[in-house]
C-alpha cells in the first residue's frame, strides 16, 4: 500500500511539475501595431514556438457637418473596423532573435452615410472585405519585458461593396465586387509589444 501511495504521489508531483513548466514557458504579449497608415492593438499568446495572434486595426470613423451660405445643411458620417486573427510559428536564431512565419485571416468593414440639404439627396454604402495573409517576420527581444517585431504580409482579399442613393424620391442601388492580391503598404507591419 505504501508503494502505491508513493507512486501516486510521484505521478501527481511529476504532473504538477510539467504543468508548472508549461505555465512558465507560456508567452503573452500585448503591443501597438503600425501597418501602413493605420495602427492597432495586437495580442499574442502561446508557447515559445507557436502563438495565436489577434489584431484590432483601423478602428475609427468620422463625422462632419457643413452649412452653406444659404443655410443648407449637409452631413457625412463614416465608420470602419479591421480585425485579423491567425497563428505564427517561431524559430530561435539567437538568444534575443526569432524569425517567424504564419497566416492571418483578415476582415474589414466600413460604412458611410451622407445627406445633402436642398434638393434632398442621401447616399448610403458599406463594404466588407475578408481575406488571407501569409506572414514572414522577425521578433527581437530588447529586454525581458519589451519586444519589437517587423513582418511582411502578402495577402489576397475579396471585397463586396453596396450603396444606395436617394434623390427626390428616386432610389438607385449599386453593388460591386473586387478581388485584390499582392503586397501593399498595409502588408508591412511593425509592432512594439510588452510581455505580460
Amino acid at each position: 500500500m505504501k508503494k502505491i501511495s508513493f507512486v501516486i504521489v510521484l505521478l501527481v508531483f511529476m504532473q504538477y511539475s510539467s504543468v508548472a513548466q508549461e505555465a512558465n514557458s507560456r508567452i503573452r504579449e500585448l503591443g501597438i501595431n503600425l501597418s501602413g497608415s493605420t495602427f492597432g492593438i495586437r495580442y499574442k499568446t502561446g508557447n515559445e514556438n507557436n502563438l495565436f495572434r489577434v489584431s484590432l486595426l483601423s478602428l475609427g470613423g468620422s463625422s462632419s457637418k457643413y452649412l452653406s451660405a444659404s443655410n443648407i445643411e449637409s452631413t457625412d458620417n463614416s465608420q470602419g473596423l479591421g480585425f485579423n486573427f491567425g497563428f505564427e510559428k517561431r524559430k530561435l536564431v539567437s538568444d534575443n532573435l526569432n524569425i517567424y512565419y504564419g497566416s492571418d485571416l483578415l476582415t474589414s468593414y466600413q460604412r458611410h452615410i451622407s445627406k445633402n440639404g436642398s434638393p434632398t439627396q442621401t447616399n448610403k454604402g458599406f463594404s466588407f472585405s475578408p481575406g488571407l495573409g501569409l506572414l514572414l517576420g522577425f521578433n527581437f527581444k530588447i529586454n525581458s519585458k519589451i519586444n519589437i517585431s517587423a513582418e511582411v504580409m502578402p495577402s489576397i482579399s475579396y471585397s463586396i461593396y453596396k450603396s444606395s442613393s436617394e434623390f427626390n424620391g428616386t432610389t438607385n442601388k449599386t453593388s460591386s465586387k473586387r478581388f485584390d492580391y499582392g503586397l501593399g503598404t498595409n502588408g508591412v507591419n511593425l509592432t512594439l509589444s510588452f510581455n505580460l
